[in-house]
């Protein structure tokens, strides 16, 4: 029944966020009711986050307590116990749902542009087609890397038309994560001799010229980059009003988090340094919106989740990253499972680490895990 249900889970994100939720209750029901165990190498940063932001919240706001145990309790759902089989036949399955959902959502996606203006999928907005292109556009470089003749050269083509849908996508974080994934991608194969320096020098004209043709658009549509070009050729001064339209108002959400954080260590507010304010700390502040603090993910997390809950989330930073780069790509099923989770923390850098998918990306983490040390 757990095999079947995480099958469906895999499936979930790509059709309904709802869907998804009720699946996450499911399978935590089912985590409590038969393992109970706590293993991973994300346990103590996952335990550390979920309770300081069940803690902050009930101090300081516990009719968001259902919003927190979403945020918190949700991500326990990455405790479940997967055997080597289980993960394999997870990795089977997500990769063909990779597969059938890039020409679903290519389909919707490019449909949805040419009638509204703006690049989205079956459910939410530009941030979620940004997303999910850039794990296709990553996963198809792995999954090429392994094949020849006429599959590699699929496979590089849809990441290729993926990588221009991130563009299209106009989401920054999501475009940063996956430039940097594509790197540390790239780095792997030079080094484990899968790829040579032509092949590389090539991608990286291809990307450039792609890159190029989308930043010349975006000047002429998107207000953000409007104002950066202005500013880096000139035409605009370096003010806090620039700043502000260049970060979607994120240098001024950065000012207003730090001199929340002034205000508890001036007056010695303990409980606050170390657990937080709660979800959504700046809605009762300042009265939204935006919601948070959202700038630097340091200070929106430190805001909302205290000392205890920045250090969970920099654990599971660190422990993540150490793992993938200690893959090689010959491990092909590992890698593609872990990249969900890769992509959204290289895009939180500038958000925060919380998402509605966070408990997918952490169960496609355990299965990583569980097929590396087979």
């Amino acid at each position: 029944m757990k095999e079947r249900l995480l099958k469906l889970f895999l499936v979930s994100p790509f059709l309904s966020v709802t869907l998804l939720e009720a699946l996450v209750l499911v399978l935590l029901a089912y985590w409590a009711l038969f393992e109970r165990k706590t293993r991973g190498l994300l346990r103590e940063g996952i335990l550390l986050y979920a309770f300081s932001t069940l803690v902050s919240t009930a101090l300081h706001a516990p009719k968001m307590l259902p919003r927190a145990f979403e945020e918190g309790a949700f991500q326990l759902v990455y405790f479940l116990e997967l055997s080597y089989g289980q993960a394999l036949r997870l990795y089977g399955f997500f990769t063909k749902t990779l597969y059938f959902f890039f020409f679903v959502l290519t389909a919707v996606g490019l449909w949805r542009y040419a009638r509204e203006g703006q690049l989205k999928p079956l459910w939410g907005g530009s941030f979620e087609a940004g997303y999910f292109f850039a794990l296709f556009s990553s996963a198809f470089v792995v999954l090429a890397l392994s094949e020849r003749g006429l599959r590699r050269y699929l496979f590089l083509l849809g990441s290729v038309f993926s990588f221009a849908m991130v563009l299209l996508s106009t989401r920054r974080s999501v475009l940063l994560a996956l430039l940097v994934l594509l790197a540390l991608l790239t780095v792997k194969a030079v080094k484990e001799g899968l790829v040579s320096k032509k092949a590389v020098v090539a991608a990286l004209a291809v990307g450039f010229a792609l890159t190029a043709l989308a930043y010349a658009q975006l000047v002429k549509t998107d207000y953000r980059f409007k104002a950066f070009h202005e500013l880096v050729t000139g035409r605009a001064p370096l003010s806090e009003e620039t700043l502000n339209r260049i970060s979607s108002q994120r240098y001024r959400l950065f000012k207003e988090g730090l001199e929340l954080l002034k205000r508890d260590l001036k007056e010695g507010r303990v409980l606050n340094l170390l657990f937080g304010h709660g979800v959504l700390a700046r809605q009762r502040y300042e009265g939204g919106p935006p919601r948070r603090y959202e700038s630097v993910f340091l200070l929106t997390e430190l805001v909302e989740r205290g000392l205890l809950g920045l250090l969970g989330i920099l654990i599971v930073y660190f422990r993540y990253w150490r793992f993938f780069l200690r893959l090689k790509l010959k491990e092909k099923e590992a890698v593609v499972t872990a990249l969900p989770l890769g992509l959204h923390l290289g895009q939180t850098v500038f958000t925060f680490f919380w998402d509605a998918m966070l408990p997918y990306f952490l169960v496609l983490f355990k299965a990583s895990e569980r097929l590396a040390r087979r």
